[in-house]
C-alpha cells in the first residue's frame, strides 16, 4: 500500500453518542412507576385525629436520625412499623372511621420520601449529594483515563476535559456537604413532612405522645 492510500478499516470510527442515564436514576424511575397512588403519610399530616400528626412527626424524626446511618430499605421498614403503631391507636378514636387509614408497608413510606412529597431543604441537599456521588463513581469507571489502543505497551494518560469536570464535581460535593451540615445545625430534630405539627398532641422527650388524649408509649 502506498503512502497515498488509506486503509478505511484502520481508521477508528467516531463514537455514535446517545443519551445515557445513571443506574441509580433508572432504579428510582422504576420505583416511581410501582409507587403511584395516594400517600397516606401526607394525609395523616393534618391533625384530624388529635395527636396523629404528632405521632407521624415522631416517625419523621426517625427518618432524620437514621437518614445516613441505615440502609434505605431497613429505614423505611422501621418507619412503617412505627407509623402503624400510630395508625392502630388512631383507629380507636371515633373520628378515624371515616378516614379509612390502613397500616402501611415500607413501599408506602418510600413513596412519601422518594416521590417529591417532602419539601424539606435538607432532603433535597442529601438527594443531590447522592446523585453527585453516583456521577463521580460512574466517572471513575469511565473516561477519566485513556491510552493508545494500538500500542500494547502504552501507559494511561488522563483525559484532561473529564478530569476537569471531575474536579469541579468534587468541589461541588464538598459544598453540598457543608450545606447539609449547616442545615442539620439549624434544625436538629428535623421534619420528614411538609406541615405535620403537634396539633392536639403532647410530646414528652422523643418517645411519648398522646392519641385522642391517651398516652402512647
Amino acid at each position: 500500500m502506498s503512502d497515498s492510500e488509506v486503509d478505511a478499516d484502520a481508521i477508528p470510527a467516531d463514537p455514535l453518542w446517545e443519551p445515557a442515564t445513571l443506574p441509580c436514576v433508572l432504579r428510582e424511575d422504576k420505583q416511581r412507576v410501582h409507587d403511584k397512588g395516594k400517600c397516606q403519610l401526607c394525609d395523616m399530616e393534618d391533625d384530624r385525629v388529635p395527636g396523629a400528626s404528632a405521632g407521624i412527626r415522631q416517625v419523621y424524626r426517625t427518618a432524620r436520625t437514621h437518614r445516613r446511618s441505615m440502609k434505605e430499605k431497613m429505614r423505611f421498614q422501621l418507619m412503617a412499623n412505627q407509623a402503624n403503631r400510630v395508625i392502630r391507636k388512631s383507629n380507636e378514636h371515633p373520628k378515624s372511621a371515616k378516614l379509612g387509614w390502613r397500616e402501611l408497608s415500607a413501599r408506602d413510606v418510600r413513596r412519601h420520601f422518594k416521590n417529591d412529597h417532602v419539601l424539606d431543604p435538607l432532603t433535597s441537599v442529601y438527594d443531590e449529594i447522592d446523585y453527585v456521588r453516583a456521577t463521580l463513581n460512574q466517572m471513575r469507571h469511565g473516561n477519566l483515563w485513556k491510552r493508545d489502543a494500538g500500542d500494547a505497551t502504552a501507559v494511561m494518560v488522563p483525559d484532561v476535559a473529564n478530569h476537569g469536570l471531575y474536579v469541579k464535581l468534587s468541589q461541588h460535593l464538598v459544598s453540598l456537604n457543608k450545606e447539609a451540615m449547616r442545615l442539620e445545625s439549624l434544625s436538629p430534630e428535623g421534619n420528614g413532612g411538609n406541615n405535620a405539627n403537634a396539633g392536639g398532641a403532647e410530646l414528652t422527650g422523643t418517645a411519648t405522645f398522646k392519641i385522642g388524649g391517651y398516652n402512647m408509649p
